[in-house]
């Protein structure tokens, strides 16, 4: 009779204690997210995003607004065989907050970029990166969004 309590006991003690996801394992998804970048390689970009049509991805361009993985990736493809490299001085400043459940996140980032292109670079000094990751068994990329502040206000007030 002890054993069928105990055991009852620790099923239900094991429903009540919620596993949650390390916190520093955010901070390595982004760190992989920038390494996928600078090594040009879309395919390792795109397994850290969750795999749905659901996603928002918003570019630096006006044009740049992909909805869903399959968007996304064709998009980086495109860019990614476009470019000769891609060197990140990365987090000059980071944010991570998370859900009071634990199962969302969501980051700024602030890093120097540099793309080069047919033999010429490209710097953009301050690249903005925004996002959600959510967890499902790993942390996975829900939205995104790279921007380039301008200097000065853009409407004043």
């Amino acid at each position: 009779m002890r054993f069928i309590f105990v055991i009852g006991l620790m099923i239900f003690l094991s429903g009540c204690i919620k596993n949650s996801p390390p916190p520093k394992s955010v901070d390595q998804a982004i760190e992989n997210m920038i390494s996928s970048i600078s090594k040009l390689d879309a395919d390792l970009f795109m397994s850290l995003v969750q795999d749905n049509e659901d996603g928002v991805f918003l570019g630096t361009d006006e044009s740049e607004v992909w909805i869903g993985k399959s968007q996304l990736h064709a998009a980086f493809i495109e860019q990614f065989s476009a470019w000769d490299s891609v060197t990140v001085d990365k987090n000059l400043q980071r944010s991570i907050n998370y859900s009071p459940s634990g199962d969302a996140a969501w980051f700024t980032d602030i890093s120097d970029f540099s793309v080069g292109v047919d033999g010429e670079i490209y710097t953009f000094p301050g690249l903005r990166l925004s996002g959600v990751f959510v967890y499902d068994n790993e942390w996975l990329l829900q939205t995104i969004h790279f921007s380039i502040g301008v200097e000065g206000q853009a409407v004043e007030y």
